[in-house]
């Protein structure tokens, strides 16, 4: 299994981030949805007192990213290390239970 095979196997996938300038809010922006039409984008704050939705929220998936899109090929490298973390983490989980 490739690690685009995750994002391209998924009916939605969301993508969660800083907003630029707001230190403790971050924002949830749906980039793919095969499903029915984009959802509305939302934030929630990260506090001492813990997390709260702040609901509704103006802001794009480029905007989350810092305004520049990512290449297809970095896409892939980040992929590829959260695939390989979970497989690391998914066979030290069953050779504890050993």
């Amino acid at each position: 299994m490739g690690s685009i095979d995750f994002f391209a196997v998924a009916r939605s996938v969301l993508l969660v981030g800083r907003v630029e300038g707001e230190e403790n809010i971050r924002a949830v922006v749906q980039i793919k949805n095969n499903l029915a039409a984009f959802g509305h984008p939302k934030a929630f704050a990260l506090s001492e007192d813990g997390f709260r939705w702040l609901g509704d929220y103006e802001i794009t998936a480029d905007e989350v990213l810092g305004g520049i899109a990512p290449k297809a090929s970095q896409i892939n490298l980040t992929l590829a290390a959260v695939a390989k973390w979970i497989c690391k983490h998914i066979r030290l989980a069953r050779c504890s239970r050993k």
